[in-house]
């Protein structure tokens, strides 16, 4: 019967979206008015009288749906929790490395792959006197006054940038000079460490 496919369709929709009470009193409710149906119909009764054998199959039927429903619930429960837990998991670690960040007393800055500023910790904020949500989208070269041991500017080339990010590996760079404002050359150690992730 098309109409028993429906009922049984939705009844496992509706435990997969919703709740299972719900599906479970849906198909309650379904079983009892097709049994005043059945009771008040009576072509419906001479059917029941003249093959038993489908009655039995539909009752069967809907005896099964109900342990469909209820694992069919706790399967996207499961995944649900499982979910939930896991993006509690990365929300922490990504509050744990923060603040390991904020707490650092060298410049920090986090750059995309256009070497572009995304974010800068409170030493990096307070040594350009600049606060962070100023030097977003900011190019890290135009920003900070990097120059060589021959007092040329630092250039993508210089601190080898692309040929870190092809790698894929930590770098630590040496010769190189922070120009403060007042002119000041103060020699500074710089890691480059490029973050992957699941796109590569």
């Amino acid at each position: 019967s098309p109409l028993l496919i429906l009922i049984h369709l939705y009844t496992l929709i509706t435990s997969f979206l919703l709740t299972l009470k719900f599906s479970i009193s849906f198909l309650l409710i379904s079983v009892l008015m097709l049994a005043v149906n059945g009771i008040i119909d009576q072509k419906v009764k001479l059917l029941i009288l003249h093959d038993p054998g489908s009655v039995a199959l539909y009752l069967a039927s809907f005896i099964v749906i109900v342990p469909l429903s209820y694992l069919l619930f706790r399967t996207y429960s499961l995944k649900n929790t499982i979910s939930q837990m896991l993006s509690i998991h990365i929300e922490m670690g990504e509050k744990r490395e923060k603040s390991i960040l904020e707490g650092l007393s060298e410049l920090v800055f986090v750059t995309n792959s256009h070497f572009n500023i995304l974010s800068a910790n409170e030493a990096a904020q307070k040594a350009m006197g600049i606060p962070s949500s100023e030097m977003i989208r900011q190019s890290l070269l135009k920003l900070l006054n990097l120059h060589d041991d021959k007092d040329k500017p630092a250039t993508i080339a210089s601190l080898s940038l692309y040929k870190i990010l092809f790698e894929k590996v930590a770098r630590i760079i040496k010769g190189f000079y922070l120009v403060t404002k007042k002119g000041t050359r103060r020699p500074v150690l710089i890691q480059i460490r490029p973050l992957v992730d699941q796109q590569n």
